[in-house]
């Protein structure tokens, strides 16, 4: 993918594979419908769809299939009630389920119509489950989010980017109490 790459969004990500300047993507299933429609790509006929990799060999599978959720930060300048009601609002199954049509549906059931759907229901049989069994493994992809980058980059090497991550890491969960100092 190269190192410019990495400075991408999902959007243009997407839109490389697209049109041929990028041969790989790792994004939300929910992103590719692009990807199959012949109108928006050039590649829509041999454009392949893997489920999510296992980290260890022979482990479940790394992707969950549910890891969005909603919430309010507390430094937004709305009203916080106002973003509360638009959320319960979104969040009803009327909402849910018009949204449906235009994504996919993180349900085994569903086998046909979208070309995607055997990746998704494979990592989602195979996967670690509907939500990070550890509450601080968010923690611990922030961390290394930050820092691989630099890595993949070169202005670190991998030793120094996986360091400044573990310190990053370590500091964080001190702070929140999942590990002591």
């Amino acid at each position: 993918m190269g190192d410019a790459y990495l400075s991408l969004g999902y959007e243009a990500g997407e839109a490389g594979l697209n049109n041929g300047t990028i041969a790989f993507v790792s994004i939300w299933a929910t992103s590719m419908a692009s990807m199959w429609d012949p109108e928006q790509s050039e590649y829509s006929d041999v454009i392949e769809f893997a489920p999510a990799a296992a980290p260890l060999a022979g482990g479940a599978l790394g992707g969950t299939a549910w890891g969005n959720y909603y919430f309010i930060p507390t430094e937004t300048k709305n009203d916080p009630e106002l973003v509360f009601q638009i959320i319960m609002e979104a969040a009803d199954l009327e909402s849910q389920t018009r949204g449906a049509e235009f994504g996919i549906m993180s349900r085994s059931s569903i086998t046909e119509g979208v070309p995607n759907m055997a990746a998704v229901n494979t990592t989602i049989a195979e996967g670690v489950g509907a939500y990070e069994i550890n509450p601080a493994v968010p923690l611990v992809q922030a961390a290394l989010w930050a820092e691989l980058p630099f890595a993949f980059g070169g202005s670190k090497t991998a030793q120094e980017a996986l360091e400044a991550a573990a310190a990053a890491y370590i500091a964080e969960a001190v702070a929140q109490g999942y590990l002591s100092e």
